[in-house]
């Protein structure tokens, strides 16, 4: 089954927070942010305050949407239509849980090259997610 803007699901709207607001503005505006520790310098999804790794202050940095496919599962059952969820590497290296849109579901592959798509969601908000190159 291919996956087109036409068969897409709405997405839940976002609930935003202090924290996730500026990630959240960013994506209105069509940038990936991504949190970069300033202490140990690792990159992190989602982008918070603090981070996960040495506790440092963090900074957000947008990423560049470019990513392969980590793990993929599709569902057939229990929604209107199938969908696809799983976990991008993003080329700045940390990992984002996401949907799969505009594809065939059947052919994607885990190592698969994907780009960052911005899809619609309750109330007008843009999520991210990917397609295959």
């Amino acid at each position: 089954m291919t996956d087109t803007a036409e068969t897409r699901r709405l997405f839940p709207a976002p609930q935003s927070n202090p924290e996730t607001r500026p990630f959240w503005e960013a994506a209105a505006d069509g940038r990936l942010q991504i949190g970069r520790c300033e202490t140990c310098g690792e990159a992190h999804f989602y982008p918070r305050s603090l981070c996960p790794f040495c506790f440092g202050p963090a900074h957000l940095e947008t990423a560049s949407g470019e990513g392969v496919v980590y793990t993929v599962s599709v569902t057939y059952r229990g929604a209107p239509q199938p969908f696809a969820i799983g976990y991008v590497t993003l080329a700045e290296g940390p990992r984002i849980l996401t949907n799969f849109v505009d594809c065939d579901l059947a052919s994607l592959a885990i190592g698969q090259a994907v780009r960052l798509v911005w899809s619609p969601a309750e109330g007008g908000a843009q999520v991210p997610t990917f397609t295959p190159v």
